[in-house]
């Protein structure tokens, strides 16, 4: 019988990019907020569900950055793409703005 170490490193050796998505959903299990959200994931998805209500036309990458203390324009691209992963947004390709909360809840 294998001990877990060899498995992992079987794994790493034979699928790298599986072996990652493994290590990115234990972390986003370790460090999550209800559904396999990040805290700064929860944080977007509920202001973009705050800012439909009040508005048709979705925030641009520099309001969600200077509303939500995020750094960098990198940063709210990569929270969009993980909501966007999860099924919680849908992003309309070379449409700025164009972002749909998916889901009962939206």
């Amino acid at each position: 019988m294998s001990d877990i170490s060899s498995i992992a490193r079987d794994l790493i050796n034979t699928d790298p990019a599986l072996a990652a998505e493994v290590h990115r959903q234990i972390l986003a299990k370790t460090s999550s907020i209800g559904f396999g959200l990040t805290a700064k994931e929860a944080s977007v998805l509920e202001y973009l569900r705050d800012r439909a209500r009040e508005s048709e036309i979705a925030p641009s990458f520099e309001e969600i950055m200077a509303d939500l203390d995020i750094g960098s324009k990198s940063t709210v691209h990569r929270i969009l793409t993980a909501l966007e992963e999860r099924g919680k947004i849908q992003r309309l390709a070379n449409r700025p703005r164009a972002i749909s909360i998916l889901g009962v809840a939206a």
